[in-house]
């Protein structure tokens, strides 16, 4: 007896909180509104979910909150390094002038926390020439580290090496550039803290 006499109550306020959201424009209807409260149609007017759909004319949904829809977790970079190397999953220097003929390597560390795996998009200029596009995924995780690399070319003795790195989104991660230079210089690596 008591149940039915706080449900009643408690169906009257959805009822009068959904019309309050129609009059403003919303879109919303005593059956999004039950929904969105947990309820079935049914609670409401005694129709199923398909009946209500039927009269309404529209199809019937399992939710119409745009709260309900999932988010992207953006992945987030923490440090990206232009280095002569890659041991042991680290960056064995710090690149600050590439060799011409020489490998240039980018070693990201980024953090992932979605649910799923992603992606980012690598793309190497140089001198504004595109050379080199590469995918490389991104695993969940709190640091995750992945790297790549551009051969220069013998003849490619001054200028640019820009790297632009992008999320499977379109999201522009980092956009930097490091110089040609006729010898290639180097300064030590040190892991920073995540």
């Amino acid at each position: 007896m008591m149940r039915t006499r706080l449900w009643v109550p408690l169906v009257g306020v959805i009822l009068f909180v959904s019309c309050d959201k129609q009059e403003s424009g919303s879109g919303h209807d005593a059956s999004s509104a039950a929904l969105e409260a947990g309820l079935g149609l049914s609670a409401l007017s005694g129709d199923t979910a398909s009946e209500s759909a039927a009269r309404e004319g529209t199809a019937a949904t399992t939710a119409t909150s745009d709260s309900a829809l999932p988010t992207v977790v953006p992945i987030e970079l923490l440090e990206l390094t232009f280095t002569s190397d890659v041991k042991n999953r680290e960056p064995t220097n710090l690149l600050s002038a590439a060799e011409p003929g020489k490998r240039v390597w980018a070693h990201f560390r980024l953090r992932n926390r979605g649910n799923t795996a992603r992606k980012i998009k690598l793309q190497f200029y140089v001198n504004n020439d595109r050379r080199t596009m590469i995918d490389l995924v991104v695993e969940k995780s709190w640091s995750y580290r992945t790297w790549a690399y551009n051969t220069l070319l013998p003849g490619d003795k001054s200028g640019v090496v820009r790297l632009e790195v992008t999320d499977d989104n379109g999201v522009v991660l980092a956009d930097t550039t490091v110089p040609i230079a006729a010898k290639a210089r180097t300064k030590p690596y040190t892991k920073k803290a995540p």
